[in-house]
């Protein structure tokens, strides 16, 4: 049971020194969300916990030890499993490798704008993590020549976005600036729009639907952003040329003097740009990442096997891997099996792979794990939440209050009391991989 006034004095009392408003930016939330958190007037829940102790752990100010942490997980009446604690212990341990000239200055500490946690599952990627930090780095020759984009590309569910968000949680204190974050699956307008509200850059009476104040905004948001030293991370660009048209009042976000790293499926980019492919995992990253939380001495032939048939794809993986975890009575050999039978195409080993085939297995890989899944979801509003996400596009970050009005599962009754029963179902959905949890929004997959 959770003991809120405990759990109020130990988040003010680990949120010292720093201020309400950095917590905010850190969780891309409103100031008086942090505030009804702090004094107990809003529930607090697993992401908002996990996101905090990230924020106090990644100031270099103090680290929370392992019994802290269990304090505030005790005290806030949410259970952790061993394996998640401990992974968030690693996760604090190496936010201690940061370094930089504000890291001891909270005053100081730059601003970082990204949705997304730091990944414990993430495997694999360390040579693409240093080449791409020295792409992003590697200044013009000459002061006049501006820097030139960056782009990850790749298939969908090869892990550019996860590339994207373990990069700026691991150089964020490089990034003096700052490092921001645009979902380039909504209009840009309207993120940059969203982000001059986050930092406060535009009066809320004057942010309203119309396009005058949006486009007000957004100027707002990229003048702040024409400086030095600050890294502007747009995910899901699908038309890469977005990029060198004008946003709002003629301003051009290539024109700016922020360095720019964005993720696209498109291949062919402009010859001036800065690309950087990101390909399949090696057997090694992909059995790591499939068999996490498992032992699996005696079935490594199916793990391989596994692997292989889903095309060392880290989507397919961390799907097929979720399941593992959640039905621990199901071996690797029948679930081999299962996903030859839901369509994913048989392979030993990745000397039968080839680059033309990629696309064709990693359909028929995502599809056979979201089938197996699909097989195990035996709760009706867990189904409605997750049917109710396939309405939206890809990559969207839904509001969870929206999923639970869609599907019927959060009403008023008498009192203005609301009875939901969204956050259950998003639980389920969560354990799956199936969706990932964003301070009060779901990130549909």
């Amino acid at each position: 049971m959770a003991d809120r006034i405990r759990l109020t004095e130990l988040l003010k009392k680990y949120l010292k020194p720093y201020s309400q408003k950095d917590l905010a930016k850190y969780l891309t939330c409103s100031p008086s969300q942090v505030s009804r958190v702090l004094n107990a007037e809003r529930n607090l829940d697993n992401t908002f916990l996990e996101k905090f102790i990230c924020f106090v752990n990644n100031g270099d100010i103090r680290r929370l030890s392992p019994e802290e942490v269990k304090e505030l997980y005790k005290s806030a009446g949410i259970e952790i499993s061993n394996e998640r604690f401990k992974r968030l212990c690693e996760l604090a341990d190496s936010s201690s490798s940061f370094s930089g000239d504000h890291a001891s200055d909270p005053a100081k500490t730059p601003s970082f704008y990204v949705p997304y946690l730091n990944n414990p599952d993430f495997v694999g990627r360390d040579k693409e993590l240093a080449e791409l930090h020295k792409i992003l780095t590697n200044k013009p020759k000459s002061e006049s020549t501006r820097l030139a984009p960056v782009g990850l590309t790749g298939m969908g569910g090869i892990g550019k976005t996860q590339l994207a968000v373990v990069y700026a949680h691991k150089q964020k204190l490089f990034w003096t600036g700052g490092v921001f974050w645009i979902n380039a699956a909504n209009r840009l307008i309207e993120e940059f729009g969203k982000l001059a509200d986050a930092f406060d850059l535009i009066g809320h009476t004057e942010l309203t639907s119309t396009p005058l104040s949006l486009e007000k905004a957004s100027k707002r948001a990229l003048d702040y952003l024409d400086k030095d030293n600050t890294l502007v991370i747009v995910d899901n660009l699908e038309d890469p040329s977005l990029l060198n048209a004008p946003i709002a009042f003629h301003i051009i976000l290539l024109n700016l003097k922020c360095q720019i790293l964005f993720t696209t499926k498109r291949r062919n980019l402009p010859e001036s740009w800065q690309s950087l492919k990101v390909d399949i995992l090696s057997e090694e990253s992909a059995i790591h990442l499939l068999t996490h939380g498992r032992s699996v001495s005696q079935d490594i032939t199916f793990a391989k096997q596994i692997s292989a048939t889903l095309g060392y794809l880290p989507l397919a993986l961390k799907l097929a891997s979720s399941y593992l975890i959640k039905y621990k009575q199901v071996t690797l050999e029948h679930y081999h099996k299962e996903l030859i039978k839901a369509g994913a195409i048989a392979t030993v080993d990745n000397t039968s792979l080839s680059e033309n085939d990629l696309p064709t297995r990693h359909t028929a890989a995502v599809k056979a794990t979201l089938e197996t899944q699909w097989k195990n979801v035996d709760k009706d509003d867990t189904k409605k939440i997750f049917i109710a996400a396939g309405i939206f596009p890809e990559a969207s970050l839904i509001p969870s209050y929206r999923l639970g009005l869609l599907t019927g599962l959060s009403i008023r009754v008498l009192n203005n009391d609301r009875i939901d029963k969204t956050s259950n179902a998003l639980s389920d959905l969560y354990d799956l991989s199936l969706v990932e949890k964003l301070d009060n929004r779901l990130h549909s997959k």
